[in-house]
């Protein structure tokens, strides 16, 4: 079966739709989250070329990488990581 995080990685989906694995629920609260990183994730499709969203949502994507054990949606996580870097230089 191929995960959300392959199917990013390989282009099969946006990053937008990926973010939307991740969005909104409070389980996405927990720590080394914090409160509103959920909807951090579920904002990125309207959000994600705004500047001053993702200094914001960068922080958040670090967290949810620090709470991670599946090594396939680390790697997913920091693609997604290296595009809002990207969109923010």
């Amino acid at each position: 079966m191929i995960t959300e995080a392959q199917k990013l990685l390989r282009g099969k989906i946006t990053p937008e739709e990926y973010t939307g694995y991740w969005g909104c629920g409070p389980a996405y609260d927990r720590a080394p989250n914090i409160h509103g990183d959920g909807c951090k994730f579920y904002n990125f499709a309207v959000e994600g070329n705004d500047p001053e969203f993702l200094k914001e949502f960068i922080p958040a994507i670090e967290r949810t990488i620090q709470g991670q054990t599946d090594p396939e949606e680390v790697k997913g996580l920091k693609f997604l990581l290296e595009i809002c870097r990207a969109r923010l230089n």
